[in-house]
């Protein structure tokens, strides 16, 4: 890819021998990345440690930029952006310029599962589920012994109704439950989360805070058909259709050995919850599915990692944010491949998710911090489930000019700039 690169740069400068030598050099290199890289079983193109030439497990947008030389066969490009690219449970790249069924909507937040990072022998870690930006920040900035780390996302919900019909949907507060002298337990906040007015019939007494709702839960599993849009459609757009998977069930569990509230929605903190003694005590609504599940869909593009790497919930920098420099490497590359329907389908729907990615910070959303959703900034890096640049994982610069590229991509698309116009 270089050598073709610099091959072009020397036509530009009338250096034909050099660029012929570049060429050469680009054939010679090519067939033997395609032999080296390509994983058949796995279907992707691999990075391999130059210490010991193995072949690394974990997965980035890396992975795509041999299409860029032009060489991988179509059944490879179909194969590996088909399995990885736009597999909701690796880069969760639009299939197509449309978008797909049961996207959350813009202002929608992951359901983030806090828990105790010290237990006692024997004892059971508390649970902290947050939503809103302030209740993560709150959690991250704890310290010992109530520290708490990152479990699992439980699904993603609206942090505000937006243009949501406020009948059809259930607002959840945070409740600070009276921590009993259970043996075991482990230290940290007794957190619950349910509607207004709530009464604990299990542990408490509790009371609501004096904050605005955590989470805006569906009240209903067929509550979630799409919203109306923030920003006015094309008349030419396709209408927007009803989402095909199923919301999942938001729940309140309890345990009075752990004298702990546990608000879940994911499979797995439900097996772990019925493990470990909790018991189910209340249903809060429903929610969209957690970010990496199978029937989940993203409304923004490439993250860093894929989303069913362990590290992937950390968000910060190289661990799952979206960079925009990454987005216009994988479009040049799947461009390469206009005749393969799957890659030029990705290419249209990595536009359309990265157009909406530079604009939620571009247009503003609000924030507390001095940059955070203020509008008019492209930042370093993106979180790719909110497409927010500031948060609590990871403080992007805000005034990163590779920003832009997310963006710029559409331009190129459109055809107003580059080998595309």
């Amino acid at each position: 890819m270089d050598c073709a690169a610099l091959a072009g740069l020397a036509d530009l400068i009338g250096r034909a021998p050099a660029a012929a030598e570049l060429r050469r050099r680009a054939a010679s290199i090519s067939p033997r990345m395609l032999r080296a890289l390509w994983n058949e079983s796995a279907a992707f193109f691999g990075n391999v440690r130059s210490a010991d030439g193995g072949m690394l497990e974990r997965m980035a947008p890396t992975a795509f930029y041999p299409l860029l030389a032009g060489t991988p066969t179509a059944h490879q490009v179909a194969a590996t952006v088909t399995r990885h690219l736009t597999n909701p449970q690796r880069f969760a790249v639009w299939p197509s310029g449309r978008e797909p069924p049961g996207t959350p909507d813009d202002g929608s937040r992951p359901l983030l599962q806090w828990t105790s990072t010290s237990v006692p022998a024997g004892g059971r870690a508390r649970h902290t589920l947050c939503c809103q930006l302030s209740c993560n920040l709150e959690q991250r900035d704890q310290r010992p012994p109530a520290a708490m780390q990152r479990l699992r996302f439980e699904g993603v919900a609206l942090a505000a109704p937006g243009t949501r019909n406020r009948s059809q949907l259930t607002p959840l507060f945070a409740y600070e439950c009276e921590a009993k002298s259970t043996r075991g337990a482990a230290n940290g906040t007794n957190r619950a989360i349910a509607p207004a007015g709530w009464v604990a019939s299990h542990g408490g007494p509790c009371h609501q805070l004096a904050r605005p709702a955590e989470i805006w839960a569906f009240a209903t599993a067929d509550a979630a058909e799409p919203s109306p849009p923030a920003r006015p459609r094309s008349p030419h757009s396709p209408p927007r259709r009803a989402p095909s998977t199923l919301l999942r069930e938001l729940e309140l569990w309890y345990s009075a050995d752990a004298d702990d509230f546990f608000a879940l929605a994911s499979d797995a903190s439900r097996a772990a919850a019925a493990a470990a003694g909790y018991e189910k005590v209340a249903s809060l609504g429903f929610v969209w599915p957690p970010p990496g599940s199978a029937d989940a869909t993203a409304r923004y593009p490439l993250p860093a990692v894929t989303k069913d790497d362990p590290s992937y919930i950390d968000q910060s920098y190289w661990r799952g944010r979206a960079w925009a420099p990454m987005i216009q490497i994988v479009y040049w590359a799947l461009r390469q491949y206009d005749a393969v329907p799957e890659a030029r389908g990705a290419a249209d729907g990595l536009v359309a998710q990265a157009k909406a990615l530079l604009l939620k910070e571009w247009d503003g959303y609000g924030g507390d911090n001095a940059f955070a959703g203020t509008g008019r900034y492209v930042y370093e890096n993106f979180d790719p489930e909110t497409g927010e640049g500031y948060g609590f994982s990871s403080e992007a610069q805000p005034m990163y000019s590779w920003g832009a590229l997310a963006g710029f991509v559409g331009m190129q698309h459109a055809g107003f700039y580059g080998p595309f116009a």
